[in-house]
């Protein structure tokens, strides 16, 4: 199930065009869920930002999904540190909308790529040694080492002059042979 919590109707109205109105249950606060509705922790919640205060947050028995009008750096790293599993902006594609609930039901976090990369430059890099580079090829082990440093498919695509579609190609096998979930981990397995 899908939880819609904003005092916004026309938001709750857009969560639930998106998902189906069979799959989505929307709500004003979140102490509206409590009694109401039986919350299950494979349930994702996405709450509008503006209308919820960070104590409601971590009382809330699911995956968590913030969005705000204007995503920032700060203030996501200070909701990933509260627990929640994806932040991002309210008026988003609902194609990556539904890419981004499906990443936080499997276990991943979910930031807009500008915070993803912002927070891979920021690492500390590790050099602590890897036991599965010697499966993945030359192409793969550059892919991967552009994404420790933050570069998106992008930029990769135009500095190993290849298509953003191959670097997706080389990204897949990447996750598949380390078993690694997201950019964020493999930065910080690469970084």
């Amino acid at each position: 199930m899908i939880i819609a919590v904003s005092c916004d109707r026309n938001f709750c109205r857009t969560v639930s065009d998106i998902f189906g109105q069979k799959d989505t249950v929307s709500v004003g606060l979140v102490t509206s869920l409590k009694g109401r509705h039986e919350v299950s922790a494979t349930d994702v919640a996405i709450l509008d930002l503006p209308y919820l205060t960070p104590t409601e947050i971590a009382n809330i028995p699911c995956r968590v999904v913030i969005l705000t009008s204007v995503p920032k750096f700060d203030e996501a790293l200070k909701m990933l540190k509260m627990g929640v599993k994806a932040y991002g902006n309210r008026m988003m594609h609902p194609d990556n909308m539904k890419q981004m609930v499906a990443a936080v039901r499997t276990g991943q976090i979910w930031l807009p790529p500008d915070i993803v990369n912002r927070l891979i430059n920021v690492l500390p890099a590790d050099h602590t040694p890897l036991n599965y580079t010697e499966e993945l090829s030359e192409r793969e082990t550059e892919v991967a080492k552009l994404v420790a440093q933050g570069k998106s498919n992008q930029e990769i695509a135009d500095i190993l002059s290849i298509t953003v579609r191959t670097v997706k190609a080389h990204l897949t096998s990447i996750f598949s042979k380390t078993g690694l979930r997201d950019r964020l981990a493999l930065a910080l397995h690469f970084k």
